[in-house]
């Protein structure tokens, strides 16, 4: 590999690791903020390391905050739902937070159905669940 693809391979390995920061709010409840674009690297990178986060740091609750992500398609939508099925099966209450209404609309035309997701509609509404 030359020293180009290796350069380019740690650039990526690390804006990987920065896309996903679980952090924590206080005991047993964190939040992670998504930002930008995320395509199917990413989205798969996010399962893992979601999983992982809430473990480590022993989570109860978690918001997934989705005010900085302008656009979301089929599988985006899709590997959120996996996510938040995955972290309830480890005992982790997830709600979502800072759908925006480009979103909310391209979800509803695509036929996705949210009623069995706790969403509120702001970072704030949410804390409030978990006494913040």
């Amino acid at each position: 590999m030359s020293s180009l693809q290796q350069s380019l391979e740690s650039a990526r390995t690390s804006y990987l690791a920065l896309s996903v920061p679980v952090v924590p709010l206080g005991p047993n409840t964190g939040i992670l903020p998504l930002l930008g674009m995320i395509d199917s690297e990413r989205a798969h990178y996010l399962m893992e390391e979601t999983l992982n986060q809430a473990e480590k740091l022993h989570l109860e609750h978690l918001v997934i905050d989705l005010s900085g992500v302008s656009t979301i398609d089929t599988m985006v939508a899709s590997q959120l739902f996996s996510i938040i099925e995955s972290l309830q099966l480890i005992g982790v209450e997830t709600i979502i937070t800072g759908i925006r209404p480009e979103v909310s609309h391209t979800m509803v035309s695509l036929g996705m159905k949210a009623n069995h997701l706790k969403i509120k509609g702001t970072l704030q509404q949410a804390l409030k669940e978990f006494n913040f």
